[in-house]
């Protein structure tokens, strides 16, 4: 917190985490890409993610978020014998949507669509349940209400939330996630263990 109030004295803005501009020209035009499934990303390399054909229209919820494999020499062999070189991935569906719609949503400012109200009245638990952490998360300071440049209100991360960014935000992952998370976890103490 010391640093970020350091950096705004000497005329930096925080843009979001720890990354500061003197000048918001040199704000990363890819960055709101890289955070939405809203916008195709085709990522190429080691390690590299991708989310792709995600589309809401009509209730017809698709597409595909997956990684390249982040060893060099792997992701290399695939691609030099012809073989697609993703790691992990999975498909889209309306949760998914609604989680990422929280966790990069409020990073980057969250503000109540059309589409969203959509997605949070086909899922009413899970949308409950996302509430309930808004609130628990808004009263203990981590989030604030804000207007963006068209005047719509919205929520985001308040100054105490970006310190605890990560761990805030990873509350509102999707079920599948969190199964598939604590599945690897599982899997990686037993290998452990052995």
């Amino acid at each position: 917190m010391l640093i970020w109030q350091e950096m705004a004295a000497l005329g930096y803005d925080q843009t979001d985490g720890n990354r500061f501009v003197r000048s918001h020209e040199f704000t990363d035009p890819f960055k709101k890409i890289r955070t939405s499934a809203s916008s195709d990303l085709l990522g190429v390399g080691a390690g590299a993610y991708s989310h792709v054909g995600v589309k809401v229209a009509k209730a017809n919820y698709r597409g595909h978020v997956f990684r390249n494999d982040p060893n060099i020499r792997t992701y290399v062999d695939a691609v030099l014998t012809g073989n697609v070189p993703i790691a992990t991935g999975r498909g889209v569906d309306e949760e998914e949507l609604l989680a990422g719609s929280y966790a990069t949503g409020l990073r980057t400012g969250r503000i109540e669509d059309e589409s969203r109200r959509s997605l949070r009245s086909a899922h009413p638990q899970l949308s409950r349940y996302y509430d309930a952490l808004v609130n628990e998360l808004n009263n203990a300071g981590a989030l604030e209400a804000y207007l963006d440049d068209s005047g719509q209100a919205g929520l985001r991360l308040s100054s105490l939330g970006k310190l605890f960014e990560d761990e805030a935000l990873s509350f509102f992952f999707s079920p599948a996630v969190k199964s598939a998370l604590a599945t690897k976890t599982t899997s990686e103490r037993k290998l452990q263990l052995a």
